[in-house]
């Protein structure tokens, strides 16, 4: 859910709407096949008005398969705004990042092709750059996370994977107080393919968002964004598999974000 909490992928994003912000996401992958993903995140970012300076923290947790892995990450962002519609932000970042097994003795079995070759416990310190900018009509965001000393590479295989992330969205006002936003998402790991997806959404007045999704190998769903009252809000979503892991019974995917922001002054009253 990148369009509704860009923080997570993209550090810039710290203090970008001049406000508080905080939120809670917990995500469980291919919900019937065992050992799958289940994560985990608690992220925040705040503004120094005064300094144009974004700072921005999150702590995540992930479960997949005999691994477990936990993230604490902080982000540091510069915000030049050209105008009141125009803002381009910069950010530097680091994480910390320490991995473990929940099952020892099968990690270490020799049937394990992707285990077999890591330590038991591991940690590590990477680094992240990334850009933000947006325009009444348009959003271009970039990062690279994951940068780090190529010794470690093979320790860590795919627990830490390092990617790029690249999304463009074009904003259309079709009505009063409606917006259709056409989101573009490419990303990118190492050990893996690059991934695309598509996703428009319709938003009414910031209080409540709908969108769909579509991903290049072949997943579809639907997201969804509403305000429950000025600060709070919830949010879900949910994608199907047409590939390969529906007929392993796999094919359902979903998570669901507790938010809560303190808004602008600016837009206080558009909830009076």
């Amino acid at each position: 859910m990148f369009v509704y909490d860009p923080l997570i992928y993209n550090g810039a994003y710290a203090g970008v709407n001049d406000e508080v912000s905080c939120a809670m996401h917990l995500n469980k992958q291919w919900v019937n096949l065992e050992g799958s993903p289940l994560t985990f995140v608690l992220a925040g970012s705040t503004l120094w008005s005064n300094m144009n300076l974004g700072v921005g923290a999150s702590f995540s947790y992930q479960s997949m398969g005999i691994n477990e892995r936990k993230e604490l990450e902080s982000e540091l962002a510069y915000r030049i705004r050209f105008s009141e519609r125009r803002v381009l932000s910069m950010s530097v970042g680091g994480n910390y990042l320490w991995s473990c097994y929940n099952d020892s003795e099968l990690a270490n079995s020799e049937g394990d092709a992707v285990m077999e070759d890591l330590p038991e416990q591991n940690s590590l310190f990477s680094g992240q750059v990334a850009f933000w900018y947006e325009s009444l009509s348009w959003n271009v965001a970039i990062s690279a996370k994951g940068l780090r000393n190529k010794a470690h590479s093979e320790e860590f295989g795919s627990i830490l994977v390092p990617h790029g992330f690249l999304s463009v969205s074009k904003s259309f006002f079709c009505a009063k107080n409606y917006v259709l936003k056409w989101q573009s998402i490419v990303m990118g790991a190492e050990n893996a393919p690059l991934s695309f997806l598509l996703e428009p959404n319709l938003d009414y007045d910031g209080r409540w968002n709908f969108g769909l999704l579509y991903e290049i190998d072949h997943y579809v769903g639907a997201l969804f964004k509403v305000f429950a009252t000025e600060h709070f809000y919830v949010s879900g979503a949910y994608s199907y598999a047409l590939n390969k892991l529906a007929k392993a019974d796999a094919s359902s995917s979903f998570e669901l974000m507790l938010g809560f922001r303190l808004a602008k002054a600016v837009e206080k009253s558009v909830w009076d």
